[in-house]
């Protein structure tokens, strides 16, 4: 698998997204089967509504079979992190579809945990619109840098102490967004 790197975008310190970093058929594609999954009930609802570390209210999908899943595991993927990020990465501890729906969200927290270097997503959402909600928030100083699902786009932020803390904002709208999502070590 081939991912494009150049349209990066660097929004802070060690958060970057690459727009139309996987092929427009292959993003298709993987939407289109993370569509029928949806449909056919294989995503498992995950909340945590009562923690004063985080609360969540999603969907998610651990048995993965696409592209995407057989790249994230390669050598080819932890050198391209670790090119791009700066960051030695050489193992990839867990990769997963989440599925936010109208009021599913995930509240602010950070991902140091479990030896955890850098978070991946992957966008999978035709034509999203922010005001949707389902926003991936990160806290800078004393406000959030907000930053909407872009079908196709790759992110990836560093997680390691307490580094870029986030969010995701609520679902508002009746429209589902896709990302599969992990961490590096």
């Amino acid at each position: 698998m081939e991912i494009n790197l150049t349209n990066k975008i660097i929004f802070k310190d060690s958060v970057y997204m690459f727009r139309d970093a996987v092929d427009p058929i292959v993003a298709q594609k993987i939407l289109l089967q993370l569509d029928i999954d949806h449909s056919l009930k294989n995503f498992r609802p995950k909340q945590k509504l009562d923690s004063d570390r985080i609360t969540y209210n999603f969907e998610q999908l651990r048995t993965l079979n696409n592209d995407i899943k057989t790249y994230v595991y390669s050598d080819d993927f932890h050198k391209l992190v670790s090119e791009q990020t700066g960051i030695e990465v050489s193992k990839t501890l867990i990769c997963s579809a989440s599925a936010y729906s109208k009021g599913h969200y995930l509240s602010p927290h950070n991902d140091a945990v479990q030896n955890r270097k850098v978070a991946y997503i992957f966008y999978f959402n035709k034509e999203w619109r922010p005001h949707w909600g389902g926003n991936i928030a990160f806290e800078d100083d004393n406000h959030w840098i907000m930053i909407p699902p872009k079908h196709g786009s790759m992110m990836l932020f560093d997680v390691r102490n307490d580094k870029n803390r986030h969010m995701v904002t609520p679902v508002w709208s009746d429209k589902t967004r896709y990302a599969i999502v992990g961490w590096l070590r």
